[in-house]
């Protein structure tokens, strides 16, 4: 997909992922972009952990983040994978265009159906979120989106100036999650001198998952200081009121000598990433039989360092 601005690449067959976000003019490419081509790598496998080369581009997270043994109003027991179920799946598409793309996908082990709709506009990336509970019971789900995003060291963060504090969402070795609160950029408690509003090298062999308080500010982004050029998450906090806070500086994945280097900036329904935790602390979302849920997002491309707190 591509307008004058910008250009897109998708792949319906691989979870709907999208590849590029490249802005035409500079060049300049704003998602993580996988160590392999990803158009000749082999499908994913539903069940299997997301890694690389797959942990890459701009994926979608449902109905869970961490693998979960969900209880089902049904009382059956389903076992939701790693990354939840959207992003192994093949996608059925209708490109409309240039500039609009529809893809959906049916649930696996429950009766749903996932809708996401992918338009240019400008430097903007807009994308419209529904999901249809066809069952015949109520089902409890997390959603967060999950952009991968390129990155080098001096690259700042741009948060809304309410987040001054995140929660720690790092599982201890019960996989359970605390609200151990901490602050930011300082992310005092975890005893690193450093400041975290900025991408640290490589070298620093560091990896965590925070979460903001719910927002007031729906705004978000990463400034790309060597190309003097931003990305920014733009959504409506009533319905998508979190943002994670994915930062991987050479300490990610534990199982491969070759760690990722990248920032994901996750606009989110719900924390922790557990599904069961999510549940246990009432931040989880319920879509009732037949009913339908919607939601948008949207990615922008800016000039230089922007003021989010003046957009």
């Amino acid at each position: 997909m591509e307008n004058d601005r910008l250009l897109v690449k998708i792949l319906p067959e691989m979870g709907g992922k999208i590849t590029h976000i490249t802005r035409k003019y500079s060049g300049t490419e704003f998602l993580k972009q996988s160590n392999t081509v990803l158009e000749k790598t082999r499908l994913p496998k539903y069940g299997q952990d997301f890694l690389p080369p797959y942990a890459a581009g701009f994926d979608e997270c449902f109905p869970n983040i961490s693998p979960s043994v969900y209880k089902h109003a049904s009382g059956r027991k389903i076992y939701l994978p790693d990354h939840g179920e959207l992003w192994s799946q093949s996608w059925k598409f209708e490109q409309i265009g240039d500039c609009e793309l529809k893809l959906w996908m049916d649930g696996v082990q429950l009766d749903y159906r996932f809708n996401k709709t992918i338009k240019l506009k400008g430097n903007s990336v807009q994308i419209l979120y529904e999901v249809e509970n066809w069952g015949d019971s109520k089902f409890e789900y997390i959603w967060s989106s999950h952009p991968l995003l390129e990155v080098d060291e001096g690259d700042k963060l741009l948060l809304p100036d309410e987040v001054t504090e995140v929660f720690n969402g790092v599982s201890n070795q019960n996989n359970q999650k605390t609200k151990e609160r901490i602050k930011w950029p300082q992310l005092n408690s975890l005893q690193l001198d450093h400041r975290f509003d900025e991408v640290h090298p490589p070298s620093s062999k560091f990896a965590g998952k925070f979460f903001t308080d719910r927002l007031q500010s729906g705004l978000a982004g990463l400034y790309r200081a060597k190309f003097d050029e931003s990305i920014l998450f733009q959504f409506d906090t009533k319905k998508v009121p979190y943002l994670g806070i994915w930062l991987c500086y050479g300490g990610w994945p534990n199982s491969s000598k070759q760690k990722d280097y990248t920032v994901a900036l996750e606009p989110c329904s719900s924390r922790p990433d557990s599904l069961n935790e999510a549940i246990k602390w009432g931040e989880h979302k319920s879509l009732e039989p037949k009913n339908v849920s919607t939601w948008e997002l949207e990615v922008q491309i800016h000039d230089g360092q922007p003021n989010i707190s003046k957009i």
